[in-house]
């Protein structure tokens, strides 16, 4: 049997632990998820668990940001800041509550602060561009913290998202309706208290 390089190891990983999350996800787990020995992985990663948490969601990461600002399209703010928020459910979802509070704290100091400034990059940076720019054209007070406002859109997303979706299993077109409906609506209430 042929062994999986690392960006097949990454990307089971990278599955396995944004759904269960780190501390749910062992290295057997993922060796049985992929047909091989456990101690294969250490060869690919040989900081053990940490860094193939940090390498591979690093590498499910890896364009996000580009991805969340194409999903956009031509559309103006505000409308390109829903479209944004309901690009961030589903498949596209990063469960920042959990790994910022569940799985970043079991990670060794260095491992965290890898994973909090990719995180970074790659979740919040791209809805803190769209909140700079509209202060910029004067769509939002000048005085809006656009860090905190970006962290409030992808917190709605996250929770109304979360009502409608399924853990369990992929969502029914209904569903997925359901939820981006859900985001739309809670994306525009926070945009009224921030517009001009």
């Amino acid at each position: 049997m042929t062994q999986p390089g690392f960006t097949g190891i990454a990307t089971a990983a990278a599955k396995l632990f944004l759904s269960r999350g780190y501390r749910s996800v062992s290295l057997r787990d993922l060796a049985a998820e992929l047909g091989i020995k456990a101690a294969s992985l250490y060869h690919h990663c040989p900081g053990g668990k940490a860094e193939l948490y940090v390498r591979s969601l690093g590498m499910f990461l890896e364009g996000h940001a580009d991805r969340v600002l194409k999903s956009r399209g031509r559309a103006a703010f505000p409308e390109s800041l829903v479209r944004m928020a309901i690009f961030t459910i589903g498949e596209n979802h990063v469960d920042l509550r959990r790994i910022v509070h569940s799985d970043l704290p079991n990670l060794p100091p260095e491992k965290q602060a890898e994973l909090s400034e990719c995180l970074h990059e790659a979740v919040l940076r791209p809805f803190v561009e769209v909140f700079d720019s509209a202060k910029e054209e004067s769509k939002v007070r000048k005085g809006l913290d656009s860090s905190l406002a970006a962290a409030c859109v992808l917190a709605i997303a996250d929770n109304l998202g979360d009502l409608h979706l399924p853990a369990a299993r992929p969502p029914s077109q209904s569903e997925l309706e359901a939820a981006q409906g859900a985001v739309r609506l809670g994306v525009r209430l926070l945009l009224e208290g921030t517009q001009v």
